[in-house]
């Protein structure tokens, strides 16, 4: 059974913090929506009981359900606060009814009538076309990890503070994800080796790892949790294009808007007062779906490798073609044409960075198709690039020790061999001249047993 990311992160709350995102009603339809269909049936049937149900029972209901699937959702509705565990019988545990500090709201979000309302202020009052949202969202993430790379100097305007201190606080999330290693001395972003593979991973995952970063950050702060996880489960269940005044938010909570505004997921304009939307990659990241089959992320860009090494990508996005030039080299550049090479040198390269060959494969393979057009990365480029990869860990350099000089004492040879197989840090031996290399941190260890065994032999 597929559990969303969202609800596993639910679960993983306090008790006290699930209550509060589930007492708004708008939060209550989001998360139904997002059970998957075996919890949605043993709530549907248990929301308006007030005895326990015997586990058996329930598990009837679903007669011809795989068992286990039945399992995962009962775990799931107990993580959630929906049921509670009780014992019925003495030496038995049974599944008890729907918690009681959640039957008011489930209630309430089940008898609910007519279209969706918002308990957050949102409203299709004002209302943005879809189609600018989305060119709006991709264009605003690609600017960010521009940045990232150094590609681009300050996207924001000077003018502007509080785009600036988003900018900022982004800036701290990636750093505390290890994304990126800041220099505060010279204002310069330099990419580290898990960066590198961030920016290989889909748009979704990316968003994903830095949202939970950002619900991290604030989990000593329990109402702005609330707060973050209600604006995102309430934007799944709204009309797409339903938005709301910046100014009515509280401090905190714009600040927190104008955080997922730089990841792309909210869009801010302003009109009479400063609006702001929901972005259809809100939605797409909130109810489960996959991002790349929705088409956003490679729609428009295609990638096709050819059995000799060329690689053509057909795009005018600057940010594809930046990553691209991460692990190949480029031959020459057109305005929606970018043409390069892989080669020993550029993928090396990249391979002492922290890219793996597997993500580069990946990578490709997400983009080498594109409509009714099939691409298929030819085999010979794969297994070489795996090859490549290879190369790099045929020599490694370790710091060690030498031991030798054992004189006639096999016993004690013998001794320091076993001790350092039993501290998993030998490296290599010569039986026939009685030597033995230990990896340098085991050193002391091996060097304090030498010590005790020559003492106790005279």
């Amino acid at each position: 059974m597929t559990t969303h990311r969202l609800l596993r992160y639910l679960c993983t709350l306090p008790a006290a913090q699930i209550q509060d995102v589930l007492q708004h009603e708008g939060c209550g339809r989001a998360v139904f929506r997002l059970l998957p269909s075996e919890a949605k049936h043993l709530v549907l049937r248990t929301a308006f009981l007030d005895v326990p149900i015997p586990r058996d029972v329930v598990m009837a209901w679903m007669d011809g359900t795989d068992e286990e699937r039945m399992e995962d959702a009962l775990e799931l509705l107990v993580g959630l606060q929906f049921f509670e565990e009780t014992w019925m019988e003495p030496g038995r545990k049974k599944t008890g009814i729907v918690a009681s500090n959640v039957v008011p709201g489930l209630r309430r979000v089940l008898c609910a009538t007519g279209p969706p309302r918002s308990t957050l202020g949102l409203s299709l009052e004002w209302h943005q076309d879809i189609h600018t949202m989305d060119r709006w969202s991709k264009n605003r993430w690609e600017s960010f990890l521009l940045y990232l790379l150094g590609a681009m100097k300050q996207p924001w305007k000077d003018e502007d503070g509080a785009e600036r201190e988003a900018f900022k606080k982004m800036e701290t999330l990636t750093e505390q994800a290890e994304l990126v290693k800041v220099s505060r001395k010279e204002g310069t972003l330099t990419v580290t080796e898990k960066g590198f593979q961030f920016l290989l991973q889909q748009q979704s995952e990316q968003l994903w790892l830095l949202l939970q970063c950002c619900l991290m950050e604030l989990a000593g702060k329990d109402e702005q949790v609330v707060t973050m996880l209600s604006l995102l489960l309430e934007s799944s269940c709204l009309p797409p294009g339903a938005g709301g005044v910046l100014e009515q938010k509280k401090n905190e909570e714009r600040k927190l808007l104008r955080v997922l505004s730089i990841m792309g997921l909210v869009m801010m304009e302003t009109r009479e007062d400063t609006l702001y939307f929901f972005t259809p990659m809100t939605a797409l990241l909130c109810s489960g779906q996959s991002v790349q089959q929705q088409g956003a992320g490679v729609q428009g860009h295609r990638v096709v490798v050819e059995t000799n090494f060329r690689l053509y990508a057909y795009t005018s996005s600057r940010l594809l073609v930046t990553i691209l030039t991460m692990f190949c080299r480029e031959v020459y550049r057109l305005p929606a044409l970018f043409v390069g090479e892989l080669n020993r040198e550029a993928a090396k390269i990249a391979f002492r960075q922290g890219i793996k060959a597997s993500q580069v494969v990946s990578f490709l393979r997400r983009y080498e198709s594109s409509g009714n057009i099939e691409s298929v990365l030819p085999e010979n480029v794969v297994q070489q690039l795996f090859a490549w990869e290879d190369e790099l860990n045929r020599v490694r350099l370790q710091d060690a020790v030498l031991y030798q000089d054992f004189t006639s004492d096999g016993a004690l040879y013998e001794s320091v061999l076993r001790q350092a197989n039993e501290s998993q840090h030998f490296l290599w031996k010569d039986g026939e001249h009685m030597q033995v290399v230990v990896a340098l941190p085991a050193h002391r260890q091996i060097s304090e047993f030498i010590k005790q065994s020559s003492s106790r032999g005279k």
